[in-house]
């Protein structure tokens, strides 16, 4: 399985990412509720500097996000929708050339949303895109995957999408 690479990395979801049945857009931010995440990033002194979203992949609090959402930060927290906040212990994983990070959260047993095997893609699907413009959490945005272009330098690809993804949104 390959973690699909977008520009402001907002494929958490999408609508044909496997053999199941294709989800409408409405079970897809239900199935998501709880597991997109606001990061809140503070300088040194403990003051916010900046704001993204991020979603949570294991129950133990490793949540992905892009990484110019934490690079300038010196310390974060993770907010859920439903108001519990909770301490960013660190960064797992980083590459700033491909703008991801994994970052853990101090905590356990959260809600997750389950990664589509990129290889199974095709042009023309549906995607939608969640996440915390300007602090509105869990707003939804659809689109579809307009085109899959190989990164021959980075040995990867990019997924061109059309969703609209809003400033704060970026990680989702």
């Amino acid at each position: 399985m390959r973690i699909p690479l977008l520009i402001g990395l907002t494929a958490a979801l999408t609508a044909g990412q496997s053999a199941p049945p294709r989800r409408d857009i409405p079970t897809i931010a239900k199935a998501a509720n709880g597991a997109v995440v606001s990061i809140i990033m503070s300088d040194k002194d403990g003051r916010p500097l900046a704001q993204g979203s991020g979603f949570l992949v294991s129950k133990d609090g490793r949540v992905v996000t892009n990484y110019h959402v934490i690079q300038h930060g010196s310390s974060a927290v993770i907010k859920l929708p439903d108001g519990a906040f909770f301490v960013v212990d660190g960064v797992l994983a980083a590459d700033k050339s491909r703008d991801i990070a994994v970052i853990k959260a101090r905590g356990n047993n959260f809600r997750t949303v389950s990664l589509g095997d990129s290889d199974r893609l095709q042009v023309g699907e549906e995607v939608v895109a969640i996440g915390n413009p300007l602090s509105l959490e869990s707003t939804v945005s659809n689109g579809i995957l307009s085109g899959i272009r190989s990164v021959e330098k980075e040995g990867g690809k990019l997924l061109q999408i059309t969703a609209p993804i809003s400033p704060g949104s970026s990680g989702g």
